[in-house]
């Protein structure tokens, strides 16, 4: 079975990145799930451009973000800057765990189901 790719895209010196990349590990252990964890550093804008990258840190699952509100929002606004989620707990640094596990779990029953 293919794992899932999950990135974790940053800049250096964010002070949510490593958070993120534990965030990601943490989940994916609870889930006993073994996806390919890529980091991806966003070094300037042009990168930040290229890369769609909606802020520091951006977490994708199989190339989409796992914030459910980026998918119906515009997501145009890309640059090299720190991020903040809107979570049921209010604005944070780091996504909501549950949006990761959704998009984690979501990959993995698509990849059941391929097999099949």
């Amino acid at each position: 079975m293919s794992r899932p790719l999950v990135e974790v895209l940053t800049f250096e010196g964010c002070p949510n990145g490593p958070a993120a990349l534990q965030l990601v590990e943490q989940v994916s252990r609870e889930l006993r799930l073994d996806p390919e964890i890529r980091l991806v550093d966003v070094p300037d804008q042009e990168a930040a451009i290229g890369a769609r990258f909606l802020g520091s840190p951006t977490i994708r699952v199989d190339g989409a973000d796992i914030d459910p509100h980026i998918r119906s929002a515009d997501s145009s606004a890309v640059g090299v800057s720190c991020r903040i989620f809107s979570t049921d707990a209010g604005p944070a640094g780091l996504p909501d765990p549950d949006w990761l596990r959704a998009a984690l779990a979501c990959a993995a029953r698509a990849r059941r189901a391929g097999e099949g």
